[in-house]
């Protein structure tokens, strides 16, 4: 019976550093989140329609990893990503609007915190210069 309440208070003891360990990991998944970038031809949401944009950055290097599995990266190299870096506040970004295309400069939105059951959260978002946030095109929709 000892031997068991010894298992059990362990595994207890296990259990609860669990959560620690799982929001220590949480903390530097935030502090070290990645850059986001987005390639030529994504589509967002404009009033319901599917409509593609593209950047000005230069298009990062293909991980070799990735390379070998998926084969090389078309966009390698071009100009026409959108990189979302963290020193930025802004991207300039070509929205190709049924009218024709248009030039316009994205606010980049930052946001951490902590969810109600404390671990750490890291989001980004895009406002277009009318004030909309940028949601990405279902497919699918009509």
């Amino acid at each position: 019976m000892k031997t068991l309440l010894s298992l059990l208070f362990a595994a207890v003891a296990v259990l609860a550093g669990c959560d620690a360990v799982t929001n220590h990991v949480a903390e530097l998944a935030v502090a070290n989140e990645p850059i986001i970038v987005i390639s030529a031809g994504f589509q967002i949401d404009v009033a319901g329609r599917p409509v593609p944009i593209q950047g000005y950055d230069e298009c990062p290097k293909a991980n070799p990893v990735m390379v070998k599995l998926f084969g090389p990266d078309i966009d390698e190299g071009k100009t026409t990503c959108i990189v979302l870096a963290k020193d930025r506040t802004k991207v300039p970004v070509l929205v190709a609007l049924p009218a024709g295309a248009v030039r316009e400069d994205w606010n980049i939105i930052r946001e951490t915190g902590k969810t109600d059951s404390g671990r750490p959260y890291a989001r980004t978002g895009l406002r277009r210069p009318d004030g909309s946030l940028i949601v990405p095109a279902m497919e699918g929709r009509s």
